[in-house]
This record gives C-alpha cells, structure tokens and sequence, in this order.
C-alpha cells in the first residue's frame, strides 16, 4: 500500500483470469478504497455482490456462444448486470475471438 500511494496511484484494476475467485480479493479491495484508491473489476459476473460491483465482462449474450468461449452459461453474469445497471458502475464489453465473436470492422 506505502507504494502504491508513494507513487500516487488513484486506480487499481483487477482483471486477467478470474479475480473473484480469490479469497482475499474482498479484503484488498475494501482496503484500497478506504485509501482512497479507486478499483475497478474485470469479471465474468457470476460472483458479483455489492461489494464487487465496478466493471463487468459479459463475453456475450447469445447463452450457447458465451459457453463456447467460457464453458459456462451466462445467466447469473445476466443477472447480476440486472441487477447493479442502475448502480453507475457497470460496463459491459466484449472480446474477439477468431471464429466465434467476428470483428465488423
């Protein structure tokens, strides 16, 4: 912590495999906010609850091409991005993936 403020960070972004999974995910993330440093979450959305909600990745909403990226279906990250949309907090982004989820451009 003594570093990240000596260096003035005001965001700490975690995302990159699945951070929810991680037990002490909560704990660090209450502790950086109440350090003033700001979080934002790249997740699945299945494990979102209040404590968790900044940014949300839903790979898809078609429920068969989001288990053939991810293995799961979507509808908890659905229902979770139900039900924080209101809160301000939530972004839903994509990814490309080479046969499935095509670029238009």
């Amino acid at each position: 912590m003594r570093i990240l403020k000596e260096n003035g960070v005001k965001l700490a972004f975690f995302g990159g495999g699945e951070p929810t999974i991680d037990r002490e995910l909560k704990p660090l993330i209450k502790h950086l906010k109440k350090e003033g440093i700001d979080v934002w979450l790249v997740t699945n959305g299945e494990l979102l609850d209040k404590e968790l909600v900044d940014l949300v990745k839903i790979r898809t909403l078609d429920d068969e091409l989001h288990k053939k990226i991810t293995g799961v279906p979507n509808y908890k990250a659905l229902e979770n991005f139900k039900r924080f949309v209101k809160s301000g907090k939530i972004v839903a982004e994509t990814v490309y993936v080479k046969g499935l989820v095509a670029s238009r451009m």
